[in-house]
């Protein structure tokens, strides 16, 4: 996978990006949110977003630790997420209660 295959926005591009740093990114993932799930699902966002962005990237390199910042950045997303349903499940167990 090349870096002007993805200036190029190829269909076929998105594939290449999933068989090249999919596995990679799927572990980094699953080892910070510990459910696979949403491992997955960071992983989608972070190839589509790769792939959107790919106009951008001038190197390899580059563009491996873009997709890591962005793996991060997904993480804090759903760890926000998480905290504000946990939030609002304890106010209506709370309201139930009363």
């Amino acid at each position: 996978m090349t870096v002007e295959a993805l200036r190029r926005r190829r269909p076929e591009t998105l594939a290449d990006l999933l068989a090249t740093y999919g596995r990679e990114l799927q572990s980094v993932a699953y080892l910070i949110l510990r459910d696979r799930s949403e491992a997955e699902d960071v992983v989608i966002e972070t190839l589509l977003t790769a792939f959107e962005k790919g106009g951008s990237v001038r190197e390899e390199r580059a563009l491996r630790r873009t997709m890591h910042e962005d793996v991060r950045q997904l993480r804090e997303e759903i760890r926000a997420l998480r905290a504000e349903l946990t939030r609002q499940h304890l106010l209506r167990d709370r309201d139930e209660k009363r």
